[in-house]
C-alpha cells in the first residue's frame, strides 16, 4: 500500500475484528513512542567512537539550566550558597516511613475509603489522602494516632490547606 493511500471500505471491515498479539501491541506502542522502526535513530544501535566524540564535542561549551546544575550538584548553588539555605536546618521527619504509611492506611479504612466532607469513594487509589486534623510538625506526639486523621478527596484536601493559609 502506498503512504497517504487509504484502506478500501472491504479491507477496514476485515481488519475491524483482528486480534492483536501481545508483542505486535508491544511494538505499536514504541513506534508511536518512537523507539522502534523508521522514526527511531539509535534504537538497537551502538554509537561510533567517532560519533561518541562529534557528540562530546558539540555539547561542550553548551550552557544548561540552573535547574539542571543544581541536579549536577553545582558547588555555587548548594550548601550556604542556595537561595533556601536555612542555616543546615535538617528535616527531623520524613513523611515516607512505615508509621506514617501504616497510619494513613488505618485512617482511609476507617473511614470506609469514603472523603469526609464531600461524599466521595474511592475510583483510583491516589483520589483519597489521609489528613492530620492536628498538624504533623507542630504536635509531634499526635502523628501517629489515628484519631487525629481524616479521609479527604484531593480537592477537599486542597481547599483545607488553602483555607488553613488565611
Amino acid at each position: 500500500m502506498k503512504k497517504g493511500s487509504q484502506h478500501t471500505l472491504e479491507t477496514r471491515l476485515k481488519m475491524r475484528g483482528r486480534k492483536l498479539s501481545d508483542e505486535h501491541k508491544r511494538k505499536l506502542s514504541l513506534k508511536k513512542m518512537g523507539l522502534f522502526g523508521d522514526k527511531c535513530n539509535a534504537y538497537g544501535h551502538k554509537l561510533s567512537k567517532e560519533s561518541i566524540e562529534k557528540i562530546s564535542i558539540k555539547k561542550k561549551g553548551k550552557r544548561v539550566s540552573i535547574r539542571t546544575e543544581f541536579k549536577k550538584g553545582d558547588p555555587r548553588i548548594i550548601g550556604p550558597n542556595n537561595i533556601n539555605w536555612r542555616g543546615g536546618i535538617m528535616k527531623l521527619y520524613d513523611r515516607r516511613d512505615h508509621n506514617n504509611t501504616k497510619w494513613s492506611r488505618a485512617v482511609l479504612k476507617r473511614d470506609a475509603y469514603t472523603c469526609k466532607m464531600c461524599g466521595y469513594k474511592k475510583v483510583k487509589n491516589n483520589d483519597l489522602v489521609s489528613h492530620h486534623i492536628f498538624s504533623y510538625k507542630e504536635f509531634p506526639y499526635l502523628r501517629y494516632v489515628v484519631n487525629n486523621g481524616i479521609t479527604l478527596c484531593r480537592i477537599c484536601h486542597h481547599l483545607v490547606h488553602k483555607s488553613n493559609k488565611r
